[in-house]
């Protein structure tokens, strides 16, 4: 009886330190794509924290998925969203979101193409977009799902983040 509840201790213990670097891993692939005239702020550390705080800080959120406001903090800065829900976006007050986390779940989405300016363009105090990626798929693909890229970029960050 011990050793089996040895043999599941360890199991476990496995279990845990596999989720956790994965997390670790997902979180070294925060690629800052472009910044601010298509160069990198002043030093990695500078660029990790931002990307801290749009990403990970504690912000007021909201949800939208398969087109409809799931949830919302009043004056909401971050917004999670589908990638069925890009077409939608101009139906909703985004005034004072600061970042975009978009979730591509199948490789369908991939297909999905944003003209970024019509889609993110009154979107005034928009820094960060963020592609968190459930399927395995490479950098390119997931740029050519935007269209009409500005080369002046208004956005601080454009990052990617693809499971390894």
């Amino acid at each position: 009886m011990k050793k089996h509840r040895a043999i599941l201790q360890f199991s476990f213990l496995l279990l845990l330190i596999f989720i956790f670097s994965s997390k670790v891993s997902a979180q070294e692939n925060d690629v800052p794509l472009f910044t601010n005239n298509n160069t990198l702020r002043s030093t990695e550390k500078n660029v990790n924290k931002e990307l801290q705080y749009y990403l990970y800080d504690h912000l007021k959120s909201g949800v939208i998925e398969n087109g409809n406001l799931k949830f919302a903090d009043p004056n909401f800065k971050r917004l999670y969203m589908d990638v069925a829900s890009i077409s939608s976006i101009s139906n909703f007050e985004l005034s004072s979101v600061e970042s975009i986390i978009i979730k591509v779940k199948s490789l369908n989405d991939l297909n999905t193409r944003v003209n970024y300016s019509k889609t993110f363009s009154s979107i005034t105090n928009l820094k960060c977009i963020y592609i968190d990626c459930e399927i395995e798929t490479t950098k390119q693909q997931v740029e050519s799902m935007f269209t009409n890229v500005p080369s002046t970029n208004i956005l601080n960050y454009f990052g990617i983040n693809i499971p390894q």
